[in-house]
């Protein structure tokens, strides 16, 4: 009985440590290249909208993540979105396949659901 109780403990408390992981964010790509291999958008832009004066940078570049299983945007590496059954309710959160400064998607938060507003 014990030794059930001593693995029980252990068990929880390696999974609780897992649960507070933070996934490591994806570098930034750099270059016009860099961003092209990753798929992102290579253009002028401050906060997610597009100008025409300023350095370029890479938007809108995919993650290794998506689709994964999530509660909140800080275990994602570019955010947790909500999932809608087919009764257009929320199930839950998945990590969303890009990395992006758009204010376009809805963020999922343990239950809750906002939207990106700057």
């Amino acid at each position: 009985m014990r030794k059930n109780l001593v693995r029980l403990l252990t068990s929880i408390t390696l999974l609780a440590g897992c649960a507070n992981e933070v996934p490591e964010k994806p570098a930034v790509p750099e270059t016009a290249e860099e961003c092209a291999k990753r798929n992102g958008d290579w253009i002028q832009a401050s906060q997610g909208v597009v100008v025409d004066f300023g350095p370029f940078r890479c938007l809108n570049y995919e993650t290794t993540d998506s689709g994964k299983s999530c509660e909140s945007d800080n275990e994602c590496q570019g955010g947790c979105v909500p999932v809608y059954n087919w009764e257009k309710k929320v199930v839950g959160g998945e990590c969303y396949s890009r990395v992006s400064d758009y204010c376009f998607q809805e963020h999922y938060n343990h239950g809750g659901v906002s939207t990106c507003v700057y």
